[in-house]
């Protein structure tokens, strides 16, 4: 799953790359290409977009995947951006709540 998900991140990253989507703090990082961690953590901090945040950090895990500061940033940015759907029950309850006011 893991996998899956950070190729979908590049993924993302590439087609934003082609269609000239990216801010010019995150194209210097990938023109910089640095093959240290603590590069890519500076510019995991300096970027707002969230994939390109996200982009920057799991370079900086490839780079070292022992360091703890990457990994907690890391689930912290995947907990800010996770999105609580409601279950199917739920849904359907506030839809016949929904429907019984209209009648």
């Amino acid at each position: 799953m893991l996998q899956s998900t950070n190729q979908k991140t590049y993924q993302d990253i590439l087609i934003r790359l082609q269609n000239g989507q990216i801010s010019p703090i995150f194209k210097q990082a990938i023109d910089e290409d640095a093959y240290n961690e603590d590069v890519w953590l500076s510019y995991a901090n300096q970027v707002t977009s969230l994939l390109e945040k996200r982009y920057c950090l799991e370079r900086a895990k490839l780079l070292n995947p022992k360091n703890r500061q990457i990994h907690q940033q890391l689930q912290q940015l995947l907990t800010e951006t996770t999105i609580n759907v409601p279950s199917r029950r739920t849904i359907w309850e506030r839809l016949a709540a929904l429907f019984r006011l209209q009648q």
